[in-house]
Order: C-alpha cells, then sequence, then structure tokens
C-alpha cells in the first residue's frame, strides 16, 4: 500500500506539473519558437463598457473573444486618468511620479527611463508602433526603443482603421521574425463620432466608438491568424483609463481619480503559455504589464520597476491578494491651480488624498458615492500613511529633464483633441515628491463649474461651435482673469470666426500684463502675419525666441516671415534654430533644405530631406522636393523614384504628375 500511495503521489505531481507547464513561461524552443508580443491599447475605454466585464449589447466581440480563450484581470487600476502620463506607466513599468511625466501637456519622457521596446529591442525583437493621436507622437518620448514609430504627423489624430491599415502592413512584412508591435487606438475618445455602422447601432455614442475600436482589434489579430503567428503571439489589450460619462460631475476625464476614469480593461492572451477562461479577480495595475510580458516571453525582469509580475495570480486566481494601486491627477492643479489629487485602492477601499479627503468602500459601493471619510478616520489615517509610505520607498526619479513646455502650435493641437492643460504655467511645487505629498490649494472638487465649462467650450471647439466656444471662454476669463492660458483659448476661438482684430486685441492686452510671456508674443505674431502686416509680426516672433531660446515654433515662423521680407539668410538661420529645438520638426526640415539648396548646397539640402523622411515617411510634399534636389545634383534615377512615391501618396499632384512625365 505504501508503494501504491507513492506511485499515486507522484502521478498527481505529474499531473499538476503538466497542467501547469504554461506558468513558467520557459525559455523559446526550437519547437515553439520565440514569442511575438502585440500591445493594444484603447484610449478613453471603460472597463465596464466591455462585453467581458460584463457591459450588454454585444460592442466588443473580439477583445471577449481574447479574454474567453485568455486571461481577464478583473480590477486593474490605472496611474493616471490622462494618455500620456498613463502610456508611460505601461511602457515603463513605472509610476509618473518616477518616470516624471505628470501630465498630457508640458511633459516629455526622459531618456533616462527605459522603455519595453527597448528592452525588446536589446533582445533582438523588431519593434514598431502605430498611434494615433499627437499626445503620444514620437516628440513625448515614446518612441524610445522603436524602430518604426508611426503617429500622426503634422494632424492631431487620425481613425483607427488607418492606424490598423499600418500595422498590418508592417506585420506582413516582419511575419518572419520575432517582433513587439503596439497599436494604439484613439477612437473612443471625445467628442464621440463612430463612423457607419456604429453610429445608430448603440444607445450612445461613447459606446459606438468602443465598437469600432474593438473591429480593429479583431483585424489585428485575423491578420496574426492569416500569417501563421496566432499561436505564437502574446496579445495585450488594455486601456490608458477611462471616461467619467457625467459621473461626479466630470463629463470626460483629467481631473479626478475616481474609478471611471481609474479602472481600466486588461487582458492578455497567449494559446500554450496562458490558460484560457481564466478571471483573476485580485486588483492588479497597469504599471504591472511591462514586468507581466517580460516574464511571459522567460526573459529577465528590467531593473527599478514597480510594477509586480501576475503570473503567479493567474496560477492562483482565487487566493492571491491585492496590488497596492496608486493614482494621480494634476489637470485640475495644472489648468486651474487647485491641489493635485492622489489616490490609493486597496482590499476593497478607495482613499482620495485631497484637501477634503474621501474615502469609499469600493467592494460594496463601486460607483464611490457613499464617503466614509467622516466617519472613519483612522482607516483614512492608516490609507493615507500607507500611500505616503510608497510614494517614499519608490525609486528616485529618473527624469531631471522630463519638463518639456510646449510651443503654442503643440498646444493648439493638444487643445482641438480636448486636453486643456496649460503650457504656460506647467509647474510643480519645489522639492522633493515628499515635500509635495500634502495637497496645497482648493480642492478640485470645488472648482466642478470650472471644469465643466473648459469641458463645454473645448467640445464646442471640438465639434466647430465657435460663437458657443467663445462664450464659454469668456465666462472662464472673467473666474480666471490672470490665466494667459484661458484667455489665449478665447483669443483661439474669435479667430476661428475669423474675427481677427478683436483676436489681436486680447493678445495686446495680455501683454500688457505678461510681456514676457514668450506664447503671448508668438500668438500675436501669428495673427498679425496672418492680416498682412509681417514686419510687425517679425518682431513678436523675435521676441517670443528671446524669451524662450529652445520655442521651434517661434524660430521656424521667424524664418517664414524673414524669407519673405527677403532675409533669406537669417531665415536659413531660423529654420536651423528650429530643427537644433526640435529634430522632428518636419516643416523646419523641408524649408532649411530648400533654403540650402537654393543658395547650391544641394547635398546638405537632399540630407535634410531624408532627416525629415525618417520622421514623416508618407510627406508627399518633401518626397517632391527630395526629387527635385536629386535632380539638380544629376540623379536622374533617384528623382524619378521620389517623383514617383509623392505621387503614390497623392495622385492628384501635379507638380510631381509634371515632373515625372518630363523625365520619362
Amino acid at each position: 500500500m505504501p508503494w501504491v500511495a507513492l506511485l499515486v503521489a507522484l502521478g498527481l505531481v505529474v499531473v499538476l506539473a503538466g497542467g501547469f507547464w504554461w506558468l513558467r513561461s520557459p525559455e523559446p524552443t526550437a519547437e515553439t519558437g520565440p514569442l511575438n508580443v502585440v500591445l493594444i491599447t484603447l484610449d478613453t475605454t471603460r472597463a465596464d463598457h466591455l462585453g467581458c466585464y460584463g457591459h450588454p449589447g454585444g460592442a466588443t466581440p473580439n477583445v471577449d473573444r481574447l479574454a474567453a480563450g485568455g486571461v481577464r484581470f478583473d480590477q486593474c487600476m490605472s496611474a493616471a486618468p490622462s494618455t500620456l502620463p498613463s502610456h508611460t506607466t505601461i511602457l515603463t513599468g513605472l509610476y509618473p511620479h518616477v518616470h516624471g511625466v505628470r501630465d498630457n501637456v508640458g511633459f516629455r519622457l526622459s531618456e533616462a527611463n527605459r522603455t519595453l521596446a527597448e528592452a525588446l529591442r536589446d533582445a533582438g525583437y523588431r519593434t514598431a508602433a502605430f498611434v494615433a493621436a499627437i499626445v503620444v507622437g514620437r516628440d513625448t518620448g515614446l518612441d524610445q526603443g522603436f524602430e518604426t514609430y508611426d503617429d500622426t504627423g503634422k494632424r492631431h489624430q487620425r481613425r483607427g482603421d488607418e492606424v490598423c491599415d499600418g500595422a498590418i502592413r508592417w506585420l506582413d512584412a516582419h511575419a518572419t521574425e520575432k517582433f513587439f508591435l503596439w497599436a494604439h487606438f484613439f477612437d473612443p475618445h471625445a467628442p464621440y463620432e463612430p463612423p457607419d455602422p456604429h453610429r445608430g447601432r448603440f444607445a450612445d455614442p461613447y459606446t459606438g466608438e468602443i465598437a469600432f475600436a474593438d473591429v480593429q482589434v479583431g483585424r489585428l489579430v485575423e491578420a496574426l491568424k492569416r500569417l501563421g503567428l496566432d499561436g505564437k503571439t502574446l496579445v495585450v489589450v488594455t486601456a490608458d483609463h477611462g471616461e467619467g460619462l457625467g459621473e461626479h460631475g466630470e463629463e470626460t476625464h483629467l481631473y479626478f481619480v475616481y474609478d471611471t476614469t481609474m479602472c481600466v480593461p486588461l487582458v492578455m492572451h497567449c494559446p500554450g503559455r496562458l490558460p484560457a477562461g481564466v478571471v483573476v479577480g485580485s486588483q492588479t495595475r497597469n504599471v504591472d504589464i511591462l514586468p507581466t510580458i517580460l516574464a511571459i516571453l522567460g526573459a529577465s525582469p528590467e531593473p527599478g520597476v514597480q510594477g509586480a509580475d501576475l503570473l503567479s495570480r493567474v496560477q492562483q486566481p482565487s487566493g492571491a491578494t491585492d496590488l497596492p494601486a496608486c493614482g494621480e491627477s494634476l489637470g485640475a492643479h495644472l489648468v486651474f491651480g487647485t491641489a493635485p489629487l492622489r489616490c490609493l485602492r486597496l482590499d476593497g477601499w478607495k482613499y482620495i488624498h485631497a484637501p477634503k479627503p474621501e474615502l469609499f468602500h469600493v467592494r460594496e459601493d463601486p460607483r464611490e458615492e457613499r464617503n466614509l471619510a467622516a466617519t472613519q478616520p483612522d482607516r483614512v489615517g492608516a490609507m493615507r500613511e500607507q500611500l505616503r509610505s510608497i510614494i517614499a520607498e519608490s525609486p528616485l526619479p529618473v527624469a531631471a529633464d522630463a519638463m518639456s513646455r510646449p510651443d503654442r502650435a503643440t498646444l493648439d493641437q493638444l487643445q482641438s483633441l480636448g486636453y486643456v492643460a496649460s503650457g504656460t504655467n506647467v509647474s510643480l511645487p519645489g522639492g522633493t515628491e515628499l515635500d509635495r505629498f500634502e495637497p496645497a490649494g482648493d480642492d478640485p472638487k470645488d472648482r466642478l463649474e470650472a471644469i465643466a465649462l473648459i469641458g463645454r467650450a473645448t467640445l464646442c471647439q471640438q465639434t466647430g461651435r465657435f460663437a458657443e466656444a467663445e462664450e464659454l471662454h469668456r465666462r472662464l476669463v472673467e473666474i480666471f482673469p490672470e490665466s494667459v492660458d484661458l484667455a489665449l483659448r478665447l483669443a483661439r476661438s474669435l479667430f476661428l470666426q475669423n474675427r481677427l482684430e478683436e483676436a489681436i486685441a486680447i493678445h495686446r492686452t495680455m501683454l500688457e500684463r505678461h510681456a514676457d510671456s514668450s506664447d503671448v508674443q508668438y500668438g500675436l505674431g501669428k495673427l498679425l502675419d496672418r492680416v498682412g502686416r509681417t514686419e510687425e509680426a517679425a518682431g513678436h516672433f523675435a521676441e517670443a525666441v528671446r524669451l524662450d531660446p529652445a520655442y521651434p515654433n517661434g524660430y521656424y515662423d521667424l524664418g517664414v516671415v524673414l524669407r519673405k521680407l527677403g532675409r533669406s539668410e537669417e531665415s536659413l538661420e531660423c529654420f536651423r534654430q528650429a530643427v537644433r529645438a526640435r529634430p522632428t520638426h518636419v516643416d523646419a526640415r523641408l524649408n532649411l533644405g530648400a533654403a540650402l539648396v537654393a543658395r547650391g548646397d544641394v547635398d546638405a539640402g537632399i540630407e535634410q530631406y531624408r532627416e525629415a523622411l525618417k520622421v514623416a515617411p508618407g510627406d508627399f510634399g518633401v518626397h517632391y522636393n527630395l526629387g527635385n534636389a536629386l535632380l539638380r545634383k544629376g540623379d536622374r534615377a533617384g528623382a524619378v523614384a521620389a517623383y514617383r512615391e509623392a505621387l503614390r501618396l497623392r495622385p492628384d499632384f501635379t507638380p510631381a504628375r509634371q515632373a515625372l512625365a518630363d523625365l520619362e
């Protein structure tokens, strides 16, 4: 009997070992080959609006199938309710107060950080990103480690089907190599305008936008199947943050840290490496995504990351404890000067660290409607101290150069997407993160009226209702008369109605109060140039770059007006300065190239065009100018190829067609 018992026991061990082999994340073998990785981020997508998280209506069949065939994490919390900080956390495994990217506007990922793309590139992976909005464009620093970084170029956003088209073309070209592909879909972001047939299919257009994004997820998965890659590709689907949808007085996101904007979906699918149909009910975080991907690949963990490898929770989904989830929002602080917000969510409770603290038993009160802070001071104190301890024990920030004041043109693009934080006065109190721990200033909850106003004004401007946007901005300027950014937003709403002299008058008034504002100087220069007062415009552009010597668009526009005034050498130097300030400034490189070619330095001009094409390979104008320069150099074949590419990108571009006809 003892021998039988021993054999049974041994047999049981064998069964268990066989049943859980996928948890060990074995090194790839010759038979299995290396795993590929596809990371899909759905912008502004609440977890509770996906079918696999309980939403009715069948809006997300493709994500639902991935969840059914893989692992769904039921309570995944974002680090921030804003796109750039959250994506940076996903790609670095660090919280915002460590990687340094604290908001969508005014911050850039420092090269001192190390990203998932860098780790996988160094491991021999081909790396590519296809992103849908300027808020995660290459100028944010998220391009670190990506060989291909296909962003929106001069546009502020693009639809998911265009993003997916590019990603699939890249998959087709790299199907025989191991790869890491990131696809970002911006469609669920406001304003909600889903294309047909999703426009009238659902009760609300927000769900329709999510449904359209889900179609793109399905297209990517089908491409993997067509290429025979679905069995050896880890697919991760998540979101950067959710959406307020009117709850807690927040229509969209950015300002608060309630679960409406902080609770996100997380699904991982990898046949043979991850089981099917597992739901991890314990709390996880988007800071855990990077270390978990590396663990599934069998790679060494990145040193210093703050996230956890979630594979043990996949093995024992019912017995795992919650991971403490920290979050923050600086949205209202940077726009209205209120206190920053922090939060800690753990063991079914949510503590919001604010001038007026909040405590919710989210397990029993998932809508966060009953603030228990006054009746549970001990729990408030304990969670406050735990939050403080987490920050105290965090790695030292590696991002001393993360602050990056955007120029006015970039701000206009970001604001067209609904991002309203000011680039004019972006600042954090001095000292360490612990020195800033206690919330100073008004509570954002007390600024609900202003938050609602700026949200409505932004939506009106996005949807072409410029007169309504003007009225709402006027009300905001009355509330915050010293805000340069709000005054400039009012001026923009007038500009969009072609009321240029009124917009000029606002800039002149702001200059009386803020003569040292490079944004006001630059904006006035743009308006004066528009009405033909070129000499005066040049003076304001020159003052803008004097006040801010690292102002790429200031140099660029100064170069343009100096060229109009016949001051070609000064103009050329301005384009050089613009490129130094922002190497990815395509228009500056294009104009610098043209100026160099015009004065006979053809090779230098060609170099500028080629550098521009590294950033914007789809810019037909750069290809056309490159063709002209190559023809001048005597490279007829190169010129023909450049003209053909310009025509492929823009079939109705007559100058390229005529140039090609002359050569052929």
